[in-house]
């Protein structure tokens, strides 16, 4: 497969931002050594950029990123792509609304997973980010922006609940937080 010339400006700003994004997972703590990857769907084509397989950190760049079918054959790149490459190809076929697939190692995130158990909404920034079940990531950035604040109130949860149970807030309360965060908060109406 070729990379057709109208997907390359598109592709060229994935790969800087796939980049970019990675950075932001050691920087808040989500992932460890190598493990974890960010990847992006290439708008209007079968194709995503993703993380290079057992690349530190500290040494991807643009051009490093690997680009792939939607079956998780290289495309473009110099080196093998991530080993998660498959399961991130399954979502953006069977998921064409999502754009963005982050997958991290967040200690407290993965404890509530260990115990199959959702995380109560508790807390305003619960309501404010999320409104309830955490959402599927329309780009690459979006998807971060959750596991950053996922595991953050995965963490704030689990220690309330170390001084007993946690009250959850109720519906009306959530999907107002929700509304007012979505359509008032940050520079522009939305959430920064």
């Amino acid at each position: 497969m070729t990379i057709p010339p109208e997907a390359r400006p598109a592709l060229d700003a994935l790969r800087a931002q796939v980049a970019a994004l990675h950075a932001e997972l050691t920087h808040y703590e989500l992932v460890i050594w190598t493990a974890g990857n960010v990847s992006a769907r290439v708008p209007g084509h079968d194709l995503m950029v993703i993380k290079p397989s057992g690349v530190a950190y500290d040494e991807l760049s643009a051009e490093r990123m690997v680009v792939t079918d939607l079956y998780g054959n290289l495309v473009e790149g110099d080196f093998a792509p991530s080993s998660d490459t498959a399961a991130h190809a399954y979502v953006y076929r069977h998921m064409p609304e999502v754009g963005g697939v982050v997958h991290t190692h967040s200690t407290y995130a993965c404890a509530w997973a260990a115990r199959r158990e959702a995380i109560p909404c508790v807390l305003t920034m619960i309501a404010d980010e999320f409104g309830g079940e955490i959402p599927i990531g329309p780009d690459a950035r979006s998807a971060v922006k959750a596991a950053v604040m996922l595991e953050d109130v995965a963490r704030t949860v689990h220690i309330s609940r170390q001084l007993g149970e946690p009250v959850p807030l109720a519906t009306e309360d959530i999907d107002g937080l929700y509304e007012r965060y979505q359509n008032v908060y940050g520079q522009h109406g939305g959430p920064q």
